[in-house]
């Protein structure tokens, strides 16, 4: 192989590899931590509480469960699931 072959080769093996690096790092961002949002069981369900869910779990977005509730089985890292009763009483919270 030639040198400006193999250069032109590594270089696209850089690119890649920096591509996977930022990917990773972008999946990490946003990472829920249900253990922080604990505080929240019991109460009522409220756009104010979904808020508040969000920012202390520390994800990117609330997503809510429960009876009645239509979800989607994808799983994201960046998410802090509010499991509901029927009276609409967070009585889980999760992430993913």
């Amino acid at each position: 192989m030639t040198g400006l072959r193999l250069r032109r080769r590594m270089g696209g093996v850089a690119v890649v590899l920096a591509g996977l690096a930022s990917s990773s790092a972008a999946a990490n961002a946003g990472a829920c931590d249900a253990k922080k949002a604990q505080a929240l069981l019991g109460k009522s369900n409220s756009p104010r509480l979904e808020d508040r869910a969000v920012a202390v779990s520390g994800a990117s977005i609330a997503a809510l469960w429960g009876q009645g509730f239509v979800g989607t089985a994808d799983y994201r890292a960046d998410r802090v699931d509010l499991w509901l009763d029927r009276k609409g009483n967070v009585e889980s919270i999760s992430c993913g």
